[in-house]
């Protein structure tokens, strides 16, 4: 019979500039978040003004908190496992 351990339960991911905000990763030094294939394509509109992510994610949270500010990065993997990173910068 296993138990749960409390520190199992702990957030994982990479520690961004922000308390309580985890990335998927880091690139340069920046903060990488996954999103959706919607998410990173629709937010290369040229008509945006401003970007959109689902509530509650790590790169909304990141931007609200920043106060859209800080540079990070997002990435999408396709279905054909090839991973496409863009640069997102105010």
């Amino acid at each position: 019979m296993k138990t749960k351990d409390s520190d199992a339960e702990e957030v994982t991911g990479f520690d961004t500039d922000v308390p309580d905000v985890k990335a998927d990763g880091e690139k340069n030094g920046l903060p990488v978040f996954k999103v959706g294939k919607d998410e990173f394509y629709q937010n290369m509109s040229h008509g945006r003004k401003r970007l959109r992510f689902k509530s509650g994610t790590g790169a909304q949270q990141y931007m609200q908190k920043t106060k859209y500010k800080n540079p990070f990065w997002i990435s999408h993997d396709d279905e054909k496992g090839q991973t496409w990173t863009r640069k997102i910068h105010k």
